[in-house]
């Protein structure tokens, strides 16, 4: 019961920390604050090496989960939160699952989503490998390929704008957590996506 209360508290406090961000004027999308110009170029470059050779698909998986776990300190750093409270902010779980991206630029016609598909970093919450047990847990069928990507958290003020981005992508790169996975305790799916 413990490790779930630790797990629920940090991952209200993420979506605290990026519903405040969304909400801030003096704050973008897609901003170099979270994630520096030669980051972006980076994960754009990682990206266009998909499918990658066997042995270095580990190495990209790795530089994802680093470049999440950078943005969400440089996130705290930014937006310290003094208390998570009882309400936390609406919105929906959007995976990203870098593997499908076709580069059409299709997405882009969102504003949370760039040319290569990808969400605005401000929404990246925690990165998930394909074959995690966490996804199992939480009742991600047994597809291929197995399901994995960058979980976000799209306040509900961005929800309808992500949306656009998901309709038209071709190769089912963004989906919606709730489209994914089949209906479970509220708290065990946390524990099961966000859990460590």
């Amino acid at each position: 019961m413990a490790h779930m209360d630790s797990t629920h508290a940090a991952f209200l406090t993420h979506i605290t920390r990026i519903a405040q961000w969304c909400a801030t004027p003096d704050h973008g999308l897609f901003s170099s604050t979270l994630v520096e110009n030669e980051e972006a170029e980076s994960l754009s470059r990682c990206l266009g090496t998909w499918p990658p050779p066997e042995s270095d698909a580990n190495d990209i998986w790795s530089h994802l989960e680093q470049l999440s776990r950078r943005i969400g300190a440089r996130r705290a750093d930014a937006l310290p939160v003094t208390s998570a409270g009882d309400r936390p902010s609406r919105g929906r779980i959007l995976l990203f699952d870098p593997r499908l991206v076709l580069f059409d630029q299709m997405a882009a016609q969102s504003a949370v989503i760039n040319d290569d598909d990808v969400p605005a970093w401000e929404l990246w919450v925690n990165v998930l490998r394909p074959h995690s047990p966490r996804l199992l847990d939480a009742g991600a069928p047994h597809v291929e390929p197995p399901i994995g990507g960058v979980v976000c958290w799209v306040p509900e003020s961005l929800v309808d704008e992500a949306q656009r981005g998901v309709e038209v992508v071709a190769a089912d790169s963004l989906q919606w957590i709730s489209d994914l996975c089949a209906p479970a305790d509220t708290a065990h799916r946390l524990q099961a996506l966000f859990g460590r």
